[in-house]
């Protein structure tokens, strides 16, 4: 199964210079605990603007159109499919940023886990629109904020099998 897994800020931002511009502990901790033991395919400056690279207990795939580059601990590729090809766990996971969301939103992935950010800040990166007959909600919970945070909510979209009828 391929899932994306996001976080965006309700104009959609998803990073800016970078960085997130939020600081979700919960959500980071979802993640980790929703990616463990899985593959995660990601660009080349997502993983860059990691803290710490590789992230663990993750078979990790880089993407990058820059040939010779290096990541310590992962496997690095030239395209999204080859990432695909060569992931050896069961459940894919693509982590960003925009351009491999954009292309895995079109035909590739099942399903989206999307935390929304109830809050509008200044971004760079932006997770594309996605077309709604194609994607349904599934699932939704209300994250409880904690001080200073912003309020989330944590959603599941799956991909329809076929598009409503037109009426």
């Amino acid at each position: 199964m391929i899932t994306i897994i996001a976080a965006r800020s309700r104009n959609g931002v998803i990073g800016n210079r970078g960085k997130i511009p939020w600081h979700l502990p919960a959500d980071l901790k979802r993640f980790k605990d929703i990616t463990a033991g899985h593959s995660i395919i990601m660009g080349r400056k997502t993983y860059e603007s990691l803290p710490r690279k590789p992230l663990t207990d993750r078979e990790n795939i880089v993407v990058t159109k820059q040939r010779g580059y290096e990541a310590s601990g992962c496997i690095v590729v030239h395209s999204l499919v080859h990432a695909i090809a060569v992931a050896i766990k069961e459940h894919i996971f693509i982590i960003g940023g925009e351009s491999l969301y954009r292309d895995a939103l079109d035909e590739i992935s099942e399903q989206i886990f999307l935390t929304e950010v109830h809050i509008e800040c200044e971004g760079d990166a932006f997770f594309p629109e996605f077309d709604q007959e194609i994607w349904e909600e599934d699932f939704r919970i209300s994250d409880l904020p904690a001080p200073n945070q912003p309020p989330s909510e944590f959603v599941i979209y799956k991909r329809r099998k076929q598009k409503p009828p037109t009426p």
